[in-house]
């Protein structure tokens, strides 16, 4: 599998109601070496993809008759800036209330892990000439959205959702979903368009066992909807179940 990692500088296309993107990320590091500095044009499922931000992209290079070379998206993350220009360039984007002169002024203080330092402690800005405490608590609440956006769906992906599973539990529930999975992590099988046989295999690879009442609750009434549907009846037996 291979990756890019650079900078989303525009969308060609969206889909708001699946969240299908094409877009364009200027690249910065690539383990294809074709791809290395270049404008890439890439595709695959996302949530609300931000401007000016960071991302690693895994998945493969493809050839589209019509369009020529892409990168097909598998998996993604939210990357925090670590160079000087990225993060001046970061800071000044749409995303803060800030110009690119506020952005120098705080990296020119805080160095080039600005980020990680106002994300452990917003009050390091206090020192940065007429930058208000209200624009101080924007742009912290902005960065913590963008770091917790980011975990959420690599947790997911760990745990065994696919990306577009993952990204529609994280706009449904936010940063509610993790703690929702270890609540009930059946629950989703009305918020995502996933089989029960699907959801039981990711449930079991994370500790439910076979008897677990939430496993067996949603069990009942997966088997209850097969029943009735084969059948066309609007009611069972208990022996039938």
């Amino acid at each position: 599998m291979a990756y890019i990692k650079g900078i989303y500088i525009q969308d060609i296309f969206v889909n708001e109601a699946n969240g299908y993107t094409v877009g364009l990320l200027r690249v910065k590091e690539s383990d294809d070496p074709t791809a290395q500095s270049k404008v890439v044009t890439f595709t695959g499922i996302f949530d609300e993809l931000k401007y000016k931000a960071t991302y690693k992209m895994e998945g493969e290079f493809t050839l589209h008759n019509k369009y020529g070379r892409q990168f097909q998206v598998s998996s993604y993350e939210l990357v925090l800036p670590t160079e000087k220009e990225e993060v001046i360039e970061f800071l000044s984007s749409d995303l803060f209330p800030i110009g690119i002169a506020s952005a120098e002024k705080i990296v020119d203080k805080l160095g080039k892990d600005a980020i990680s330092k106002i994300l452990k402690d917003p009050t390091c800005l206090y020192d940065i000439p007429r930058l208000p405490k209200k624009k101080i608590a924007k742009i912290a609440e902005i960065l913590e959205d963008y770091e917790s956006t980011s975990h959420i769906v690599i947790e997911l992906n760990k745990i065994g959702f696919n990306t577009k599973d993952s990204i529609s539990i994280l706009k449904k529930h936010g940063a509610k979903s993790l703690d929702l999975i270890e609540k009930n992590i059946y629950n989703f099988l009305d918020d995502i368009d996933i089989t029960f046989d699907e959801i039981d295999k990711i449930a079991r690879n994370n500790g439910y066992s076979l008897n677990d009442e939430r496993r067996l609750e949603a069990l009942v009434i997966h088997a209850m909807n097969v029943l009735t549907f084969n059948s066309g009846d609007t009611y069972l037996y208990l022996e039938e179940l």
